[in-house]
């Protein structure tokens, strides 16, 4: 742990990540109601980004910056530069990207946005990629581990890649870039390759370490990410594919991260199940509903494959509810809820600050509660609008800002700890040194 950056690299990211879920309940609640009426439009573009950039990716770049050191023993050289770098060329690049989508869905074309959110998502992203990559090939030592987070980096600079490349044609007019294949493939790495593989990866280590809980099977380390990873690939090159078959190819694609997500979430909920400490934890909470949504939209995904189920527009639009927001946004709440406490305590307490509250204290499961209620009433709200939106689409969002604002106090709160009792262990080391 003392080969991980300093705490202010990282914490950046985890407390402006609520505040693109915020904004995302703020285009819900005070937008029209046809952010849902098709799975291809740039108002609900606009919100799937501020989901899956402000918040999953947000979170994600600075967890892998702050476990990447520990885990494999990789430590980036000057981190907090390496962290400005990418935070506010990404931050400013992510809220441009988002404005040139919601000024499109009004009717207003300005192309400039999407020029200067290209120009920055490229040099953040990029930048995050080639650095991270770099100190990975640097190992010789082959692990589990390191090959799955080479892997997972890959996907990400595969996501954005293809993701800028829509964003190309959007501005140049080449709509060669809007055809959904380029669409589809762009979906499959962002969400596939980078969070649902990272999210295994984290919970490999994160799961037995909180949970108290056995180790996952070194089948599971050695084989998931790969096999994810390895069917992208198959997915990039389905061009070559002869066109009778291509149907069945990408639908064989689908099946295969189905099956796969349907056993890590089957796995992970047995494994929690068997924790040695007893213990209440309500972060547990947001893991089992994470769980149980991965589970229920792989199954959704393989039956419906079989026979479908429900028209095509509403089976997109619940398959991505389902993941990006019950899986994914619960996952990282969980997630959050662990690290952030966790080296609130270990910085100051590694400065030689002994008095520094535990995790418990610092963040009582009361207040975790009750953002759990709040943020499971607005994803119950939010599949309902996908079939009600005058009714709920507004609900939903407001409490998702509620959600996110509550998330937020409670991280602060943490930080807040770590800045009182950090500046105290190093004016009792000054003084004694």
């Amino acid at each position: 742990m003392h080969q991980a950056p300093p705490f202010r690299a990282v914490y950046r990211f985890f407390l402006t990540a609520p505040v693109f879920i915020a904004t995302a309940g703020i285009y819900l609640a005070f937008g029209n109601n046809s952010v849902f009426d098709t799975h291809i439009s740039s108002q609900l573009a606009g919100f799937v980004h501020l989901v899956t950039l402000g918040f999953l990716t947000m979170v994600m770049l600075g967890a892998l910056m702050q476990m990447m050191p520990v885990m494999v023993g990789a430590i980036i050289p000057r981190p907090i530069l390496f962290s400005s770098l990418v935070y506010y060329p990404f931050t400013i690049g992510l809220l441009l990207l988002v404005a040139g989508f919601i000024t499109n869905a009004y009717g207003v074309e300005l192309l400039w946005l999407l020029l200067t959110s290209f120009v920055l998502l490229f040099f953040s992203i990029g930048l995050y990629v080639i650095t991270i990559l770099s100190r990975l090939l640097g190992f010789k030592v082959k692990s589990p581990v390191l090959t799955n987070l080479k892997l997972v980096v890959l996907s990400l600079g595969a996501a954005a890649s293809v993701g800028l490349i829509l964003v190309y044609g959007k501005i140049t007019g080449n709509f060669f870039a809007f055809e959904p294949g380029m669409l589809s493939l762009h979906l499959y790495w962002a969400l596939a390759g980078w969070v649902f593989s990272l999210i295994n990866v984290v919970s490999f280590q994160i799961v037995p370490m909180f949970y108290v809980t056995p180790e996952y099977p070194l089948y599971m380390k050695k084989y998931s990410v790969p096999l994810i990873f390895t069917t992208g690939i198959l997915f990039t090159f389905s061009w070559v594919i002869p066109e009778t078959y291509v149907t069945l190819y990408k639908t064989l694609v689908g099946v295969v991260w189905a099956v796969v997500a349907l056993y890590f979430s089957t796995f992970t909920l047995i494994r929690l199940s068997k924790r040695k400490r007893k213990l209440p934890d309500y972060t547990l909470l947001f893991w089992k509903l994470s769980m149980t949504m991965l589970a229920l939209v792989s199954l959704f995904w393989i039956i419906d494959t079989i026979h479908p189920l429900i028209a095509r527009e509403k089976f997109f639009l619940i398959s991505g509810i389902l993941f990006l927001v019950g899986f994914a946004v619960s996952l990282v709440n969980a997630m959050m809820y662990k690290i952030i406490p966790f080296l609130s305590w270990f910085h100051p307490a590694g400065k030689g600050a002994m008095d520094t509250p535990n995790m418990k204290e610092m963040l009582p499961d009361k207040k975790i509660k009750i953002q759990f209620m709040v943020f499971f009433a607005a994803l119950v709200f939010l599949l309902l609008s996908i079939f009600y939106p005058a009714w709920f689409l507004k609900i939903s969002g407001s409490l998702f800002i509620i959600s996110s604002v509550l998330l937020w106090l409670n991280l602060v709160a943490c930080v807040k700890v770590y800045k009182k009792y950090y500046k105290k262990a190093e004016n009792q080391n000054s003084q004694n040194g």
